[in-house]
């Protein structure tokens, strides 16, 4: 966890937001609803789904990234769901999301 420790503060950085593949994305959804992005990072994609009208849960196995995503969706006009995930344990999630 290390890793991803140092990486947070570096992840904007390097991953910038791809608006075309957002883009590309919502043309296969429909107008609203719920969207888990599990492997989050810093949330920057699920900020441009919750600003879309999306209800996200935005997931990521590491705490300092999580933290970020919290900092990011506090000044978000809507309420973003965030969590301490690890994507290989979702069955919990099953009766939400599948």
């Amino acid at each position: 966890m290390e890793f991803y420790k140092l990486l947070s503060r570096y992840y904007d950085d390097i991953f910038k937001t791809n608006e075309k593949a957002i883009s590309f994305i919502k043309d296969f959804l429909p107008p609203s609803g719920k969207l888990l992005d599990l492997g989050a990072g810093t949330g920057a994609e699920a900020n441009e789904f919750v600003k879309g009208g999306y209800s996200v849960t935005a997931t990521d196995y590491s705490h300092e990234m999580v933290n970020i995503i919290n900092e990011k969706s506090a000044q978000l006009p809507e309420k973003m769901e965030v969590a301490v995930l690890d994507m290989r344990n979702v069955s919990h999630l099953a009766p939400a999301f599948f």
